[in-house]
């Protein structure tokens, strides 16, 4: 049964009729629930209407934004944004990155779902962040395998705040099974390369809840003995070769989504949209053609009618983030005009606003520090919180606050915005069981509130706000 498209203030209010038994006639309001830290005391404060709360199943996944909170970046050592260690703090570079409920909250998860997030060096950063979000505590954290050094390749936590469990993969390439046991394009080369043994050392450990050591890779006695709830795919871009666009057709993308049923077993897919990066060379002829193509690809995804396969693909919008970010930066380091600002509040589409955005922001790539990858510098627009006279020759810049060299994200500004989306869009498929067009309702509004930098609604006195 389909539900009703909602109405109001979603998430802090979000109505849906509930199929069969005597409560079809109720409306349900999803609660947000606001606490006060004032006087050291925590006061909650339930913002709900006069309607009754007739859901009593236990929650699969729910969430608090907490102001004024920031990661310590417990599993991620490599990209921790500290002042920059040659010319001190970031810089804030636009006002709206120091205003209240933009970039100075962060989520807290529980979930009983076992997710996993696929991609390169960002997904692995996406998910030991995730991991944290989610409450994991180092003891029940098992690195099962490392791409080179220490840096990882495939992790699991479990259990996490709730009782599910979070895990990483990482792969240089779309995920197809042409690439299955191809041990010589594992990360870190490029090609995708994806080994089966070691897919099925992580479903033996979230079964069997015990840390293997990443040094020893025997045989696993079991295959196929968990499957994962949901995957969060992470196109690896800066590992694809060109045109990058090309890789981004339809057939493609249900190629990897094949995979990931087929390899893990998930229901739910969640794609993600590919943000600013050094990898870039051209917005409109890369991100924007591919982001449609992702755009579209969620939009006409049609599950199969038997039950098999994946149920249902949504979009995480992190590119919109991300231009959203660059804009403002640009803006503030005077490279791009301020009517580029204009751009995000115009009442057109996402990707309507991306195409204009871009077009202000193109030519600033040419501008890039000389530094650190031989084809692929940091772009000035982007990376830094300061003028740069002369990029090319000049090595670093002072750093701004939302990323930690161009391609990886500073955890400690953004992660509250990522992660509140990512829960958000969990919620509209596992607690408010939302399909077809109301579903892609709902995933507009959770995009529209956290892969924007529209302030949260953080009340006078109040630091904590509860789905």
């Amino acid at each position: 049964m389909k539900r009703p498209r909602p109405r109001g203030a979603f998430p802090l209010e979000y109505s849906a009729t509930l199929p069969n038994s005597k409560a079809s006639q109720q409306r349900i309001v999803a609660p947000a629930t606001i606490a006060s830290s004032e006087k050291g005391k925590s006061t909650l404060y339930n913002k709900t209407s006069n309607d009754t709360l007739v859901s009593k199943k236990p929650s699969i996944i729910s969430y608090k934004l907490i102001r004024g909170y920031q990661r310590n970046n417990t599993f991620d050592p490599y990209y921790i944004c500290k002042a920059d260690k040659f010319f001190g703090p970031r810089i804030a570079t636009s006002p709206i990155f120091l205003q209240k409920g933009v970039l100075d909250f962060d989520t807290e998860i529980s979930t009983s779902l076992k997710i996993i997030v696929l991609g390169d060096s960002v997904g692995i950063q996406f998910s030991q962040a995730l991991q944290e979000a989610a409450g994991a505590q180092m003891p029940n954290r098992h690195v099962l395998k490392y791409s080179w050094r220490k840096h990882e390749g495939v992790h699991l936590a479990q259990p996490v705040r709730g009782g599910g469990a979070v895990a990483g993969y990482r792969i240089t390439g779309m995920f197809t099974m042409k690439q299955k046991d191809n041990h010589f394009q594992l990360a870190p080369v490029p090609g995708g390369g994806w080994v089966q043994e070691h897919v099925d050392m992580l479903k033996n450990a979230m079964m069997n809840n015990s840390k293997i050591s990443p040094s020893v890779i025997t045989e696993p006695s079991l295959k196929n003995s968990a499957d994962f709830d949901v995957l969060i795919m992470q196109f690896p871009y800066g590992w694809l070769e060109r045109p990058k666009e090309q890789l981004f057709t339809h057939e493609i993308i249900m190629e990897a989504i094949h995979t990931s049923y087929t390899v893990f077993g998930v229901k739910t897919i969640i794609l993600q949209t590919v943000p600013v990066q050094n990898n870039v060379e051209n917005l409109h002829r890369e991100l924007v053609t591919i982001n449609n193509a992702i755009s579209d690809f969620v939009k006409d995804y049609i599950p199969p009618k038997d039950g098999s396969g994946v149920q249902c693909v949504m979009l995480m919008d992190v590119a919109f983030l991300s231009l959203s970010l660059f804009v403002h930066n640009a803006v503030g380091l005077k490279l791009v005009s301020t009517s580029a600002l204009d751009v995000l509040h115009k009442p057109i589409s996402t990707r309507e606003k991306e195409r204009e955005l871009v077009h202000y922001l193109n030519s600033t790539l040419a501008k890039r520090l000389n530094c650190c990858h031989p084809e692929y510098k940091e772009i000035v627009a982007f990376s830094c919180g300061e003028s740069v006279a002369d990029p090319s020759n000049t090595k670093y810049c002072q750093r701004n606050i939302y990323t930690n060299d161009g391609m990886h994200w500073c955890m400690n500004t953004t992660s509250g915005r990522i992660h509140g989306a990512l829960a958000c869009l969990l919620r509209c498929r596992y607690e408010y069981e939302f399909e077809g067009q109301v579903l892609r309702d709902c995933e507009h509004d959770c995009n529209d509130r956290y892969m924007t930098l529209n302030p949260i609604d953080f009340h006078e006195g109040f630091e904590l706000l509860n789905y």
